[in-house]
């Protein structure tokens, strides 16, 4: 939720570009289609299944910098429609996406050519500026000839895991736990640290000297300090790492 309110906050006023920047498609009416949230990293290739509407519909896409793409999707030469209902269920759940991995699969063009169909709205491989808010527009002709509009907000979510400053360390009681990042991050914005289940209401504080590196300051460990701690950071996409620490049951 710390993520994901921080990415779509300024959705609203993009969207609207969309129309400024394209007069001749001023829809009559427009309709939100469920939104998107994908969680994934850099380099991936995103693949998001286009809704069909007709063959005459024009799609496109605003990335999170305010560009508009128009995108040549292949449309099948029928679409059963019922009472001229544009804005069922079915046109929603064709709003599918799958992830490919370039670098754990080890695709290959071909491969990956094989696994992305025509109708598909393809993103990547991912770089830091594809992180943020899509918005993808549909427009197409009711029976009266008037332009409307779907659209479908597409956040996506780019998390990349950092090394640790500590790595599995083990403290004894009453001992100072100073987890952070292994380096800085540039262009960082905010941090969250994430303690273990039993002490989720444990005082902690940020580290001065380590602040590029979301560093925090924990006093004075105990026994239910042991776990698995967290830490999330947010710049240009989002960095995250983990530490599990363990506690001896003696006091220095």
């Amino acid at each position: 939720m710390f993520r994901r309110t921080a990415i779509l906050s300024s959705v609203v006023a993009r969207m609207y570009r969309i129309i400024e920047s394209l007069p001749v498609l001023l829809a009559n009416s427009k309709v939100e289609l469920s939104p998107l949230f994908i969680a994934c990293g850099l380099n991936d290739i995103i693949t998001i299944s286009a809704p069909m509407v007709d063959k005459n519909a024009l799609y496109y896409l605003t990335k999170p910098n305010g560009d508009v793409t128009k995108i040549d999707i292949q449309q099948p030469s029928y679409i059963k429609r019922k009472h001229n209902d544009l804005y069922n269920d079915e046109i929603a759940t064709l709003n599918n996406y799958q992830i490919l991995n370039v670098k754990d699969k080890r695709l290959n063009e071909l491969e990956m050519e094989e696994r992305i169909e025509s109708s598909d709205i393809v993103i990547g491989p991912l770089t830091e500026d594809d992180h943020g808010n899509w918005v993808l527009s549909v427009y197409h002709k009711d029976l009266d000839g008037n332009w409307i509009e779907l659209f479908q907000v597409i956040t996506i979510e780019i998390v990349e895991n950092v090394p640790p400053s500590l790595s599995n360390p083990t403290i004894s009681l009453g001992d100072e736990f100073r987890p952070s990042f292994a380096y800085p991050i540039k262009n960082l914005e905010s941090c969250e640290l994430i303690a273990p289940g039993s002490t989720f209401d444990r005082f902690y504080t940020r580290s001065n000297i380590e602040f590029d590196r979301c560093g925090y300051v924990i006093n004075n460990v105990t026994k239910p300090d042991e776990g698995l701690w967290t830490i999330i950071g947010v710049g240009r996409i989002v960095y995250e790492t983990q530490i599990y620490l363990k506690i001896l049951n003696t006091i220095t």
